[in-house]
């Protein structure tokens, strides 16, 4: 009896899962190659596939064949029950490529689709940007200001003045980056510099001196061969015009000097005869106060019982130096200073440990943990990154970094953190998890569902984060 076309679809449904199952278990043992073979195979017997387009082109990702990768995650995207965030993948697949037109079409694809996320409209901006296409770059930026509802940071407002400085819009950008310089902390110095040579393209176009000198004082200040390399001769210009400028001053001071002076010696006097008179009390007094002092410690002298000779020892033994820790049992001295709830002795004994084998990345990690104990969040962060540098392959490493990085960084900061470290570990959870709901704090529904879905179908339920996840999850299904 022949089959029925819904047999057919479960048999096909069926088959397909298997064959992502397999190859899943085959990527996590890194058979990448095996793994292509097999989806390949299951491909070019059944077709397109969301699950499978994807998981081929993870795959690909993997053995960093970008072009292959591109393709597949662009055609899962684009399947009637596909992920639109798939178009991310591809897009940063071609950028890998350097293939940017490519790159810009999957963005466009994507912000069709989701128009509100704003990460890809900056995303998209930068591209943009680099293919000199300024005025797209701009409205790309703009775009990403508004579905975020919020006002940009020091940097996006840089980057903003630049693009209308090129396309040309002085006024604006003025307006930008004199903004975005006023916003600038002194320490974010790529971002200041940035600022200051679109400022100084500004100023030297508009020939105002007074606030071109100042900007070229401070670019001077962080590079010395800044300004000459970008404008030859422009240092020797602003010291022209500053020479004439005091020249021009010293003569104007010249007479309100000359009709001060009179006044000022006789007030010169004045003041030294008033010295000359306090010095010599200060003087008497010093004297009066030593008498004092002399007299008190030679009475002191007098009535001190002194300690008999009998009283003393025999023999001075040399005391035993204590034998100094290394950085192992500095480290477990740290660790038992938090199992006291001794935070500051920890964090004591972890310094130590530090200096002592500063390469370890368990020193930096046992220092990490002493300033979360205390909620220093941002030092428990730097702790932690400054752990991953030193074993960037190793998990516990990455999700320390991770788990500090999530309560200082910014969303798209963040978002950097988790995609770099999925891709050395790709099929962790807990980094999916993460990923996940950092889409849900930022408020990119589409891309949390996404991730929120991947962790509970791929994750066991009996993961001490199982239940949380899938709460979540359901709450943004509801929304």
């Amino acid at each position: 009896m022949p089959k029925t076309p819904e047999q057919i679809a479960k048999e096909r449904r069926k088959n397909i899962d298997t064959t992502v199952a397999r190859a899943q278990t085959m990527m996590f043992e890194e058979k990448n190659q095996d793994a292509i073979d097999l989806l390949n195979a299951s491909f070019n017997q059944y077709g397109d596939d969301v699950k499978l387009c994807e998981l081929l082109a993870q795959a690909y990702a993997q053995v960093n064949q970008y072009d292959l990768a591109a393709m597949f995650y662009e055609k899962s995207a684009s399947l009637p029950d596909g992920n639109p965030a798939l178009y991310l993948n591809a897009a940063n697949a071609y950028e890998q490529l350097k293939a940017y037109e490519q790159a810009m079409a999957m963005y466009e694809k994507y912000l069709k689709a989701i128009p509100s996320d704003f990460l890809a409209w900056k995303s998209l901006a930068k591209i943009y940007t680099q293919q000199q296409k300024y005025n797209e770059a701009l409205t790309a930026y703009m775009s990403s200001l508004k579905v975020a509802s919020r006002n940009p940071t020091t940097d996006e407002a840089c980057d903003i003045g630049l693009l209308f400085l090129k396309i040309g819009n002085i006024p604006q950008a003025l307006k930008w980056l004199e903004s975005a310089l006023e916003a600038t902390s002194e320490e974010n110095l790529d971002t200041r510099k940035n600022i200051l040579i679109g400022l100084m393209d500004l100023y030297l176009a508009e020939k105002n001196m007074p606030k071109l000198e100042a900007i070229v004082q401070e670019l001077n200040k962080m590079d010395d061969k800044l300004v000459e390399s970008l404008h030859p001769g422009l240092n020797a210009q602003i010291a022209d015009f500053r020479a004439k400028l005091e020249a021009a001053k010293l003569a104007l001071e010249q007479e309100k000097l000359a009709k001060e002076e009179a006044e000022k010696k006789a007030k010169l006097e004045a003041e030294k005869a008033e010295a000359e008179k306090l010095a010599l009390e200060e003087k008497m007094k010093a004297i009066e106060a030593e008498k004092i002092k002399t007299t008190q410690e030679k009475s002191k002298q007098e009535t001190t019982a002194q300690a008999p000779a009998e009283n003393l020892p025999a023999e001075i033994k040399d005391v035993e130096k204590p034998k100094e820790d290394d950085s192992e049992s500095l480290m477990e001295k740290s660790r038992k200073s938090l199992e006291d709830s001794d935070t500051k002795a920890a964090e004591k004994f972890a310094h130590k440990a530090v200096m002592k084998d500063p390469v370890d990345y368990m020193t930096w990690r046992t220092l990490a943990k002493a300033y979360e104990a205390q909620e220093r969040w941002q030092d428990a962060c730097l702790a932690a990154k400054e752990s991953m540098l030193r074993n960037p392959d190793n998990l516990d490493a990455n999700l320390m970094y991770l788990r500090q990085a999530a309560k200082v960084l910014p969303y798209d900061k963040m978002l950097d953190a988790l995609y770099a470290s999925l891709k050395k570990f790709p099929s962790n959870s807990e980094i999916m998890l993460g990923i996940a709901r950092t889409y849900r704090l930022s408020g990119n529904k589409n891309n949390a569902m996404f991730f929120y879905k991947k962790f509970l179908d791929e994750t066991s339920s009996d993961h001490p984060n199982y239940a949380e996840a899938s709460e979540e999850y359901a709450q943004l299904t509801t929304r």
